[in-house]
């Protein structure tokens, strides 16, 4: 569940994820991709992931007191915005929360070592930082931590970890970084990955989300 700086509306909403509004101008507080914690102040957003399809929940959540729902499909009767893809719209949001809190950001990847280090540096940091939780590294959990972004929070410890060839693709499209670390590369995962030079392919990826002079 997460909040986004100065938008509570849904047609605000809509235009920051490109989503169509179908049905009146509700206004919302929080934003969830969890149908389980619904209240009248919630959003629901139907994520697709390897075991689930959260597309399969949304009448579930708007049941449980969901303001609306964000999905790829129109629940006939109920107010929503319907977008082409919900797991851009998450990044679009999370691109959106980056430029209003405009954070340091360290991004941190490699084959070994990224948790170690991001805990080290968040540490430093203490309480100025949003860090990434535990090991919510992937591709759905880099943008949910850039979503807890705070207005007074001045860094941001972003752990990246790859699953899979092409998975920092969209996210070093849609979020920006002003320190980019590699710890080391070596054939972890290979098996996913098939070969050395996937691994490298995909890590290298993240410079394409450096900002100029990072």
């Amino acid at each position: 569940m997460f909040e986004l700086i100065d938008v509570n509306d849904l047609s605000s909403l809509a235009k920051i994820i490109g989503g169509n509004l179908i049905g009146e101008n509700k206004r919302f507080k929080y934003i969830t991709t969890d149908s389980r914690r619904m209240n009248q102040d919630s959003l629901f957003m139907a994520l697709l992931g390897e075991k689930y399809d959260g597309h399969d929940f949304c009448e579930t959540a708007i049941e449980a007191g969901a303001q609306a729902y964000i999905s790829t499909k129109e629940i006939t009767n109920q107010t929503g915005i319907v977008v082409e893809d919900t797991y851009l719209a998450l990044l679009k949001m999370a691109r959106y929360q980056q430029q209003q809190v405009n954070p340091k950001t360290l991004a941190i990847t490699g084959s070994n070592g990224k948790t170690t280090l991001k805990e080290m540096v968040a540490h430093i940091l203490d309480d100025e930082s949003i860090k990434t939780k535990d090991n919510e590294n992937n591709q759905f959990g880099i943008p949910f931590t850039v979503l807890r972004l705070k207005r007074e929070t001045k860094f941001l410890v972003l752990e990246c970890g790859a699953r899979k060839l092409g998975d920092f693709d969209l996210i070093s499209e849609y979020l920006k970084f002003d320190v980019l670390t590699i710890t080391n590369i070596n054939n972890s995962h290979i098996g996913i990955f098939e070969n050395q030079a996937n691994i490298i392919k995909t890590k290298i990826k993240l410079l394409d989300g450096l900002i100029e002079g990072g």
